[in-house]
């Protein structure tokens, strides 16, 4: 067994909710990818198990969506859109400025063509969704970063600069010359 307790109790309820058992199987491997942070073979069988499909069919559903990893990732991984909105605001400039700068081996930097849904304000990424971090990098509206991300890391070539609640970033002379125009508490009023 490779699946969590947890995991495979969750699975089971979430069968029972859909109306055909093979609709339930994105949502499955989900939560099956939540257990390992990614989807070992034996993983995607027991979930497929689970819903009541051929394994077949759950690796290759596994291997067409891009948000399900069929190999380990890295600590950190950066999935950056790269539908039209993002690809037309900078999506492909965005990729290579966070390759030339980000130099840890720790950090895996991926394009993707699922979209994230927040086209107005592309081009946007993801920071290890699944894991319970998501970062927005919307460096046209840092402040807006900082009201939606309750904590948050300041980054100076691919290194974290500063760290700490969003609050406290906000108030960071060095984040607000650099990010928020130098603007004072006063000037937010």
């Amino acid at each position: 067994m490779t699946l969590s307790e947890a995991t495979r109790s969750k699975i089971e309820q979430l069968v029972s909710l859909y109306p055909e058992r093979r609709t339930a199987l994105p949502p499955a491997l989900k939560l099956a990818q939540s257990d390992a942070g990614w989807l070992p073979r034996d993983a995607i069988a027991e979930a497929a198990d689970l819903v009541g499909v051929p394994h077949s069919a759950a690796l290759e559903l596994a291997a067409f969506y891009t948000m399900l990893h069929l190999e380990p990732v890295p600590p950190t991984l950066v999935v950056i859109c790269a539908q039209l909105p993002c690809a037309l605001r900078g999506a492909e400039g965005l990729i290579r400025e966070l390759a030339a700068n980000v130099t840890s081996p720790n950090v895996e930097i991926e394009r993707t063509s699922e979209c994230f849904g927040a086209c107005h304000r592309a081009p946007m990424a993801r920071v290890n969704r699944e894991r319970g971090m998501a970062v927005l990098l919307v460096e046209q509206n840092a402040r807006l970063a900082l009201e939606l991300c309750p904590r948050a890391y300041v980054l100076e070539t691919g290194r974290i600069a500063l760290s700490g609640g969003s609050t406290e970033l906000q108030h960071s002379p060095a984040v607000r010359a650099a990010y928020l125009g130098g603007a004072t508490d006063e000037a937010d009023g």
